[in-house]
């Protein structure tokens, strides 16, 4: 697998040329009341992984033997007492931000959860625990990294909690070159992909926001060898943005059959699993009633966002937007669908299924009340609208 140079690199480099230089320099002799520099360095026994091969990427927690030492500015012990502030890049801190030094010198234990890539620790002087009148001497110690692989996406997107991922607000690369990533729709604004290595519904799919139409390399089928972006949640589904990716020099292949989720409706934690993934639902109509009750929030909610509601057999409810390829479509009180298939993306506490084209809703549905022929059916990621009650802080 490729490796690319950490974007952390430069700075690390910088930080050791002035915390390690013991070379052709002068002696400080003026005052010193804090420590200059700190001088940090893994425990003996810490397993750390190497870039050639890397520790698993995991969402669990790992624990890291830091030993750190304070020294003045000619790089000698000095006998500092007080609290350093503890930072991770890039994973997530667990436990206390702070490591109390007394005499000097600290050896504890720092707990951390998805590290990916090279990741270190850094220990700093902020004054952050210190008295109010105390000069914090910003002096910082980074430990040496530890390498971890990159997540999947199913790796990234597993968690117990629906409205984040490991990676959220990070901007982060993905594990893709020895994978099998297919892209399985081209949009307006962007494209999806699914990791085909792993079972559909293990929260293998993600949506990858171009801001607009993705270059001619992105076809259905191609598969990716590179993905990084910036990670974050819109509207309660995963995407990545800013992208960067490459495509494989190799023919497209069949994207993944649509899954039937008709079963999991209403189970939160399993349609979480087929999120940005293709999906299809069978024997399903549009409630009755519906569009005749200018107050009802469905209704309102499509004439604002193009969404609207179809209930299954079972009697559990999705929503459905076929804005993009189909515009000129309205549906209509108790219309009876035979099938419909599309991306699966949340809306905050609905699920809505993104028709691709007119082959996602019964024969003939969409083309007979298409308006515009000249427009290429595309889909398009949902309308921002606000988010309930219950999902705000």
């Amino acid at each position: 697998m490729r490796r690319r140079r950490s974007h952390y690199s430069f700075l690390l480099a910088a930080t050791g040329l002035i915390a390690g230089t013991t070379g052709c320099q002068s002696t400080y002799e003026g005052p010193t009341a804090n420590p200059a520099f700190i001088q940090l360095s893994l425990g003996t026994s810490q397993v750390t992984g190497s870039q050639e091969a890397p520790l698993p990427f995991s969402s669990d927690v790992t624990e890291v033997t830091i030993i750190a030492e304070t020294l003045d500015h000619n790089g000698d012990h000095w006998d500092y007492n007080g609290n350093l502030t503890v930072e991770t890049r890039p994973a997530k801190l667990e436990g206390s931000p702070w490591a109390e030094i007394v005499d000097g010198r600290w050896e504890g234990t720092v707990s951390i959860r998805n590290g990916y890539g090279p990741t270190r620790i850094w220990l700093s002087d902020k004054g952050e625990m210190s008295p109010a009148d105390y000069e914090p001497t910003w002096a910082t110690g980074v430990s040496d990294p530890l390498y971890f692989e990159f997540p999947t996406i199913g790796e990234m997107n597993r968690t117990d909690d629906p409205e984040t991922n490991h990676l959220d607000g990070e901007f982060a690369e993905l594990r893709i070159e020895d994978r099998s990533v297919i892209v399985t729709a081209v949009g307006t604004n962007g494209f999806w992909v699914s990791d085909t290595m792993d079972a559909q519904g293990e929260h293998n799919s993600l949506f990858i926001y171009s801001f607009s139409a993705p270059g001619e390399e992105i076809e259905l089928g191609k598969r990716l060898t590179l993905l990084t972006g910036a990670n974050q949640e819109y509207l309660a589904t995963t995407q990545l943005s800013f992208p960067t990716f490459d495509v494989a020099d190799e023919p497209a292949i069949t994207p993944p059959a649509a899954s039937n989720i008709e079963d999991h409706c209403g189970d939160e934690m399993l349609l979480e699993g087929y999120e940005s993934a293709v999906v299809t639902v069978s024997g399903s109509s549009v409630p009755s009633g519906f569009g005749t009750d200018p107050n009802d929030e469905d209704y309102t909610d499509y004439l604002d966002y193009g969404q609207w509601p179809i209930t299954l057999s079972n009697g559990c409810t999705l929503y459905v937007d076929s804005s993009v390829p189909c515009p000129g479509f309205r549906p209509t009180d108790s219309l009876a669908l035979s099938n419909v298939s599309g991306l699966l993306n949340q809306v905050w506490d609905k699920w809505i299924i993104l028709i691709r084209d007119g082959d996602d809703l019964p024969a003939g549905m969409c083309a007979s009340s298409q308006t515009n022929t000249e427009t290429p059916p595309a889909p398009s990621r949902p309308l921002p609208r606000e988010a309930p009650s219950h999902w705000r802080l």
